[in-house]
């Protein structure tokens, strides 16, 4: 019975010093010094990552730490896991995602086109003319 409670205590006291070391080393960047055009840049490299099919699509436009996501995507599992990847992103304040489930079209009023995709006039396009 000895056995099992020092089993017990020593797994307590284990599992304590290692989710202390977790919250050290989950630290948060000082965002006092990100910009916003850091945090899209971040953004869209992620996107790119993982969906380098999407970089025509997909712009990520920040003000004030909060992600604006517009564009279109084929599946609502991308719109889904490109929101995550913007929340995920140090710094980000929120994410408002606009992303639509479509195959593209022409610009509405408003709008001006940044890559393959129409977003509001006064953002600003991250999608590189390279890709």
């Amino acid at each position: 019975m000895k056995k099992l409670s020092f089993l017990k205590i020593s797994l307590a006291v284990l599992f304590l010093m290692l989710a202390g070391s977790f919250s050290v080393s989950a630290q948060t960047a000082d965002c006092s010094k990100t910009t916003d055009a850091d945090i899209a840049k971040s953004v869209m490299e992620q996107i790119k990552a993982k969906y380098p099919d999407l970089t025509q699509q997909v712009n990520a436009h920040v003000k004030d730490g909060i992600v604006y996501l517009e564009g279109w995507v084929a599946d609502k599992n991308a719109r889904k896991e490109i929101e995550k990847i913007a929340k995920r992103t140090s710094c980000v304040k929120r994410v408002k995602n606009n992303l639509k489930k479509a195959t593209g079209g022409g610009c509405g009023a408003g709008q001006k086109p940044c890559g393959e995709i129409c977003i509001p006039v006064g953002d600003t396009c991250n999608i590189s003319k390279g890709n």
